[in-house]
């Protein structure tokens, strides 16, 4: 009996065989990493829009400067680009990170990953939209009413975009 080794064809065939099944497990690596991918800037969207709406929900229902003032939107002396100037949870209405001259920041720290261990946040950008709701929370209502509802979107160039409602109520006197 005679021992053969394997010929020039075998080995080819075997490589082509080899070739085309870790074709198809890098694809699966490939798929999974870019579900990773996809699922960690869902993560930092909704972690974005949880902190702006906190930051919304702890300010006072209504100007304590001008309580009488049943308007939605900025009082004079207020500003977009300092949120310190916010006073009232509808100073908000019509705030919108992605236009020109609005810092988008998380906390203090500017989010185009311009500070060493802030992350680059740059493809993101936040709005708010406030409406007065009615007792039943249908919004918007057709005038003031004692309930405010602030709607923060994170747009995420990554993922689907986050949308947070949070109901606020007049406090009781």
């Amino acid at each position: 009996m005679r021992n053969r080794g394997l010929t020039f064809l075998e080995i080819l065939i075997s490589l082509i065989i080899f070739t085309v099944a870790m074709l198809g497990i890098f694809q699966i690596f490939n798929v999974a990493l870019d579900a990773q991918h996809r699922a960690r800037q869902e993560i930092i969207a909704i972690n974005l829009a949880r902190g702006l709406t906190a930051e919304i929900m702890a300010k006072n229902f209504v100007d304590p400067d001008e309580p009488t003032n049943n308007a939605l939107g900025l009082n004079p002396g207020e500003s977009f680009s300092n949120r310190q100037t916010l006073d009232d949870v509808d100073d908000y209405n019509g705030y919108d990170e992605s236009a020109a001259g609005y810092p988008t920041t998380v906390g203090n720290q500017a989010m185009n990953g311009s500070v060493v261990g802030i992350p680059d946040y740059s493809g993101f950008s936040r709005s708010v939209n406030v409406v007065y709701c009615d007792s039943n929370i249908n919004c918007p209502a057709a005038g003031p009413s004692d309930y405010k509802r602030a709607r923060v979107t994170v747009n995420n160039p990554y993922a689907k975009n986050i949308i947070i409602d949070e109901v606020t109520a007049r406090p009781v006197p």
